[in-house]
């Protein structure tokens, strides 16, 4: 519990300085550059678990039990090819999706896809490594590099393109830190194995398309609404989603750290342990985001004012948001008891039913209805996921009992 105190404690230090970061954003790109720059990222979201093929979930769960490092280097690398082609791919495509110039989207996709992912993808090393404090702390230790850069620039009176300077401050903070791991690496005397890895990657699959099936339904909005060019709603959209975010981080973090304790309970025979560790875990859960949420709704007024005129229109949208991470927070909790009894696959298919049904209503609503659609869209798909994950734990735990 401890690891997860002072992952929670990360998390909320990391939205903190990310709510300054893009406070500053989108003070310099004004509403409707920001809002290109918030569906791009969001598009990045819906596709990476896809171009990167769930690695990192993988490594959690195998390392878990084996303690087998020596694939760590191969798996690193395969990630970062398959990102870096997925950049190249992507580019275009993304430019006359919002018929933009390929120089904007290219530095986007540089920062938001090639390099933010490798971050997630160290962290995730390092807590299947044991190293929960590197895993906590290296996400806080990027954007904190990146403001310092954006102060320093603008301080200085460089560049006054907030996409370049985010752009060259992610490169600038990811190359040492790969040349950094490949020392390790050597000095470790630790092989490159990608067919290995790539055997060993057959379940990630699964883990990639649940993922890829979650980002549909909460980015799946952002980018259709860039799409029609609404960008200006896309930008207050984006800023009501970081908020309501920070009611789901003590979620995020908890459920991070207790993965390998999960899997664990959920290997084993007598099914008493993760039945009463899923009941603990909901109702901490379901307590730290009322709390965060109620939070959220006191201080809103202040918050939204150091954004300026621009971004008012997204105070109606955390109202009608703020249900969301709620119903996240229980239905997240039964799903990862669905994974830690061995049953990914099912996980993975009732997340991507979700994720169709959700993307077909985006582009039928949305267009139609704008952002009340994506919010109504938002909340019915959770909604739906809770009855499924519920229903499924339910049913798959009894099945354990009456075997065992």
């Amino acid at each position: 519990m401890k690891g997860s105190i002072v992952n929670i404690v990360c998390q909320f230090v990391k939205l903190g300085f990310q709510f300054l970061y893009f406070t500053i954003a989108a003070k310099m790109l004004g509403a409707d550059k920001f809002g290109l720059w918030a569906s791009v990222s969001a598009l990045c979201n819906i596709l990476s678990p896809l171009i990167i093929l769930g690695i990192g979930p993988c490594i959690i769960k195998v390392h878990a039990s084996d303690k087998d490092f020596s694939l760590f280097r191969s798996y690193y690398y395969l990630g970062a090819l398959l990102l870096a082609i997925g950049t190249l791919v992507l580019t275009p495509v993304a430019a006359l999706l919002y018929k933009t110039n390929y120089s904007t989207v290219a530095l986007v996709l540089i920062a938001e896809l090639f390099v933010f992912r490798q971050i997630e993808l160290l962290s995730q090393m390092y807590l299947a490594k044991g190293n929960k404090l590197a895993f906590s702390l290296f996400p806080v230790a990027f954007i904190v590099f990146k403001l310092l850069i954006v102060f320093v620039v603008f301080w200085w009176g460089g560049s006054d393109d907030f996409i370049y300077v985010n752009f060259i401050s992610s490169l600038v903070f990811i190359l040492p830190v790969m040349c950094w791991e490949e020392l390790r690496s050597v000095k470790s005397n630790l092989k490159l194995q990608f067919q290995k890895a790539i055997h060993m990657m057959r379940e990630a699959v699964y883990f990639s398309l649940a993922t890829t099936a979650k980002t549909v339904y909460t980015d799946s909005d952002k980018v259709i609404l860039g799409a029609a060019n609404n960008l200006r709603d896309v930008a207050n959209y984006n800023i009501a989603y970081k908020l309501i975010s920070l009611v789901f981080v003590p979620v995020s973090a908890v459920l991070s750290i207790q993965a390998p304790t999960l899997y664990h309970l959920g290997s084993l025979e007598n099914k008493a342990a993760l039945r009463e560790k899923i009941k603990r875990l909901i109702a901490l859960c379901v307590a730290m985001s009322s709390l965060i949420g109620i939070g959220i709704i006191i201080f809103l007024p202040i918050i939204l004012s150091f954004f300026g005129d621009e971004y008012a229109n997204a105070k109606n949208m955390v109202y009608l948001l703020l249900p969301a991470p709620i119903i996240m927070s229980i239905h997240y909790v039964f799903a990862d008891g669905i994974t830690a009894m061995g049953y990914q696959k099912l996980r993975a298919y009732m997340s991507i039913i979700t994720a169709v049904l959700n993307a077909v209503l985006g582009l039928v609503f949305i267009p139609m209805y704008g952002v009340a659609g994506a919010v109504g869209i938002t909340l019915f798909s959770e909604t739906l996921l809770l009855v499924l994950f519920s229903s499924v734990y339910m049913s798959k735990l009894k099945k354990k009992y009456v075997e065992h």
